[in-house]
């Protein structure tokens, strides 16, 4: 990404011609377009990285939901299952 304001300086074409305060609202707006860039760049990596990551399946995630809220979901059989695969995974 460019800098705006690299280019400006003294011996710029036109730019002595302005008084401090006009070259302080230069620097400022060139400061700005900036730091937009600096977000919209980010704004884009984070969308890029989103659809990357698989799809929810939000039929299966509102079951567990429900099943969670029930008392239906936490079972002797998943509990084993879940120690088995914990007990696999440190070994």
């Amino acid at each position: 990404m460019s800098n705006i304001s690299e280019g400006f300086n003294g011996s710029d074409s036109g730019l002595f011609l302005l008084d401090p305060e006009e070259r302080a609202l230069l620097r400022a707006c060139a400061e700005e377009a900036q730091q937009r860039e600096q977000e919209e760049e980010a704004h884009r990596r984070f969308l890029k990285l989103a659809r990357e990551l698989p799809a929810v399946r939000l039929e299966k995630v509102l079951r567990i939901r429900r099943m969670i809220a029930d008392g239906t979901y936490v079972t002797s059989e998943r509990l084993n299952q879940a120690a088995a695969r914990l007990t696999e995974a440190l070994a």
